[in-house]
C-alpha cells in the first residue's frame, strides 16, 4: 500500500531561488531557531537552482539554509516548512523546487501554448518528473497539490509586460496537463506571488495585475499579496542593499505567507 504525499512544486526566479543571506538571520532571529534552520527542519525537498550549480543531486534532503542562488543563500522554502511545522503538517507534504534567477515568462518560462518552450520550463519539467518517479519508487503515491509561482520581475523591466498574463494563463493550463497523472480529485492550486512594486520593475502594476486577473479566468488560483505583507528589500547587505531581492527576514515572512496560503486551500 503505498503511502499518500501532497507535493508542493516551487517554480520562479531569484526570489524563489533565494538570494537572501543566511549570515543576516542573526539581526532578526534567536541563535536557536538559526541553528535550526543550518540544521535542518523536517520537511523534504529536493531542489535545482541557478541551471543546477546549487542542487540536492536528485535527492529528497531536509529543508534547511544553504538551498539557494548559492550555499550562502536561502528561499522561501524555509518560512514554508515553518509554517507546516506550526500546525503539525509537515508530514503531509513533499517540495520539488525548480528556480533560476533574471528569467523571464516571455523567454526563459515560456510553455508549450505559447510557443516553443524556453530553458527554464524545459529543464524543470523533466527533473520534477524524476523526483515524482523517484517517491513513487520510494513507495509514495504523490499528489501534486500546489504549484507556487514567485516570478515576473524581469518581465516587468524588460518590456514584456503586456504579454504577461497570456503567457501565464498557458503557463497554468500547460503545467496543469503536464502533471495531470498526479492531479488531486480538485484539481492543481496554483499560489502566486505579486511582485514587489518599486521602480526598478518598471510595470509591476501591470504584471501584478495580470497575475489578480487569471484568479477570473481559472480555477484554483490564489494570491500571495507580497506588498500588503510589506516584505523588505533595502536593508541588506549593509551599504549597498540588493533591492532586486527580499531581506533576510522579508524571505522567511515569504515563505510563511506561501504556506499560509497552503494551509488554508489544501486539506
Amino acid at each position: 500500500m503505498k503511502k499518500d504525499t501532497k507535493v508542493l512544486i516551487l517554480l520562479g526566479q531569484s526570489n524563489m531561488e533565494g538570494h537572501s543571506w543566511t549570515s543576516y538571520l542573526l539581526r532578526h532571529y534567536s541563535n536557536d531557531k538559526i541553528e535550526l534552520y543550518n540544521a535542518g527542519l523536517p520537511v523534504d525537498i529536493a531542489f535545482s537552482c541557478d541551471f543546477g550549480t546549487n542542487n540536492s543531486n536528485y535527492e529528497f534532503i531536509t529543508v534547511k539554509t544553504g538551498l539557494g542562488y548559492n550555499e550562502d543563500r536561502f528561499g522561501p522554502e524555509i518560512g514554508i516548512a515553518e509554517h507546516l511545522i506550526s500546525v503539525n503538517r509537515n508530514n503531509e507534504f513533499k517540495i520539488i523546487k525548480y528556480a533560476v534567477g533574471g528569467t523571464t515568462l516571455k523567454n526563459f518560462w515560456r510553455s508549450p501554448s505559447s510557443g516553443t518552450p524556453g530553458e527554464c520550463y524545459a529543464r524543470a519539467i523533466p527533473f520534477i518528473h524524476t523526483m515524482l518517479k523517484k517517491l513513487v519508487a520510494s513507495g509514495y503515491n504523490p499528489k501534486v497539490s500546489a504549484i507556487l509561482f514567485m516570478q515576473g520581475e524581469s518581465d516587468a523591466c524588460e518590456g514584456y509586460h503586456n504579454e504577461y498574463e497570456k503567457l501565464l494563463f498557458n503557463f497554468v493550463k500547460d503545467l496543469r496537463h503536464e502533471f495531470k497523472a498526479y492531479a488531486p480529485k480538485n484539481g492543481i492550486y496554483f499560489i502566486d506571488a505579486l511582485i514587489k512594486d518599486q521602480e526598478i520593475w518598471t510595470e509591476h502594476k501591470i504584471v501584478n495585475n495580470a497575475k489578480r486577473n487569471l484568479v477570473k479566468k481559472l480555477d484554483n488560483i490564489v494570491i500571495v499579496d507580497t506588498i500588503a505583507a510589506n516584505l523588505t528589500v533595502n536593508n541588506e547587505p549593509d551599504g549597498e542593499p540588493d533591492l532586486a531581492h527580499y531581506d533576510s527576514d522579508a524571505t522567511i515572512k515569504l515563505g510563511h505567507l506561501f504556506g499560509e496560503a497552503i494551509t488554508k486551500h489544501i486539506k
